[in-house]
C-alpha cells in the first residue's frame, strides 16, 4: 500500500502539515533531531509525493518541454541529455518531441506541451517555421515560458540562446583562405532559413573581403542529413573546389561516403573542415578540423534563461561564440596552385 503523509505522521508523532513542509523544504519551528527524523521515516517507508496532487497546490506540472527538429541528429540529442540533467536537478521531467523539422510539427507540438500545462518549454524551430505567420501567433499565444535554443525566429521578444554561425563560418573560410585555398566549396543547409543564412553569408562575404567572387558551382545545399551531404559532395567533387566547408557533421559523412567512392583522401586530393565536431570514431581516425558549438555550454545558458523567466520575468538574449580547433583535415596550397 502506498505510503501517505498521514502515515508518516502518526510514525513521527507529528502533524500532516508539519511533515508536509519538512518534505518540502519549506520554512517550519521544528528541532533538526525531529526534521532528521521525519526525512528518515520518509524514506524508510519508500514515501514517493503524489505529483498530481502538488501540482494543484504548487500550480507546477513538474514537466518541461524541449522541441527539437530531428532527434536522431546527435547535435540535438546531446542537447536533450544535458538539458535533461538540469531538469532532473530540480524534479523536473523533461519530454523531448520531434517535430521533423516541419512547421506543422512545431504547431502540433507546441499545442501538446500546453495542454499539458508544462511548466516551460525549449524550442529549436524548424526550418519550415522560419517566415510562417502560424508559429508567431501560436507563440504569442502560450502560457508557458518559452525559450529559443540554437534557432530563433526574428522579431519576437522571446529569450533566445544561439551561436554566432556566422562567425563560425567566417573562422572556417578565413582558415583555408590562409592555408592558400581559393576555390572553397561549402555544403550549406537549405537557404534563407534562420541559422543556415547566417553560416552562408559568412562564408561568402569573407570571400569577398578577400576579392574573391565565390562561384555558385561550389555552393551546394543539404538538408542537415547524410544523404543530402552525399549528393552535395558527388556534385563539388565534380568541380575544381580545393577545399570544402560543410555546415554540418552528418553531411560531412555523407560527403566522405562521397569521396571514398571517388578514391580521393583528404587532405590529398581536397581539403575539409567540418562543423559540430564530429568524433573520430565515425571518420576512420581521420582528424578533421572543426567549428565547435559546445552543446554543453548552449544547455547550460538555456537553462539560465529558463530559470531568469520563472524567477525574474526577464526576457534574455544570450550569442555564443564558436570555437575552432585545427587538426589535419586542411593541406597547405603553395602560392603557385590554385
Amino acid at each position: 500500500m502506498k505510503t501517505t503523509l498521514k502515515d508518516i505522521a502518526d510514525a513521527t508523532g507529528v502533524s500532516i502539515t508539519a511533515v508536509s513542509k519538512v518534505l518540502n523544504r519549506k520554512p517550519i519551528r521544528i528541532s533538526d533531531e525531529k526534521r532528521e527524523e521525519i526525512l528518515a521515516v520518509a524514506k524508510k517507508m519508500n514515501y514517493r509525493a503524489n505529483q498530481a496532487a502538488r501540482a494543484l497546490v504548487t500550480n507546477r506540472s513538474g514537466l518541461i518541454g524541449l522541441i527539437v527538429p530531428d532527434i536522431e541528429n546527435p547535435y540535438f540529442s546531446r542537447l536533450a541529455k544535458h538539458l535533461e540533467k538540469h531538469c532532473l536537478e530540480e524534479n523536473s521531467v523533461l519530454l523531448i518531441l520531434n517535430s521533423n523539422e516541419q512547421a506543422d510539427g512545431d504547431l502540433r507540438l507546441l499545442d501538446v506541451l500546453d495542454a499539458r500545462q508544462v511548466d516551460g518549454i525549449f524550442f529549436c524551430p524548424s526550418f519550415e517555421a522560419f517566415g510562417d505567420p502560424r508559429i508567431n501567433i501560436k507563440l504569442s499565444k502560450l502560457s508557458a515560458p518559452l525559450v529559443f535554443v540554437d534557432r530563433a525566429l526574428e522579431d519576437m521578444d522571446i529569450s533566445k540562446v544561439i551561436f554566432d554561425n556566422e562567425a563560425g563560418a567566417r573562422k572556417a573560410t578565413a582558415h583555408l583562405l590562409a592555408r592558400g585555398h581559393k576555390k572553397i566549396g561549402i555544403i550549406a543547409p537549405p537557404p534563407e532559413k534562420g541559422a543556415s543564412s547566417s553560416r552562408l553569408k559568412g562564408y561568402t562575404e569573407t570571400l569577398l573581403e578577400q576579392g574573391i567572387e565565390p562561384n555558385p558551382r561550389w555552393i551546394m545545399y543539404g538538408d542537415y542529413g547524410y544523404n543530402s551531404g552525399y549528393e552535395a559532395g558527388k556534385a563539388l567533387l565534380s568541380t575544381d573546389a580545393t577545399a570544402v566547408f560543410s555546415c554540418n557533421d552528418r553531411m560531412t559523412l555523407g560527403f566522405l561516403k562521397a569521396l571514398r567512392e571517388k578514391g580521393k583522401n583528404i587532405p590529398g586530393d581536397i581539403s575539409l573542415i567540418s562543423n559540430d565536431n564530429i568524433p573520430e570514431d565515425f571518420t576512420f581516425g581521420l582528424a578533421i578540423t572543426t567549428v565547435i558549438q559546445d552543446v554543453i555550454l548552449l544547455a547550460d545558458k538555456a537553462y539560465e534563461a529558463y530559470r531568469s523567466l520563472v524567477d525574474e520575468r526577464k526576457i534574455t538574449e544570450t550569442v555564443l561564440i564558436p570555437t575552432f580547433i585545427e587538426r589535419d583535415s586542411v593541406a597547405f596550397l603553395p602560392d603557385n596552385e590554385d
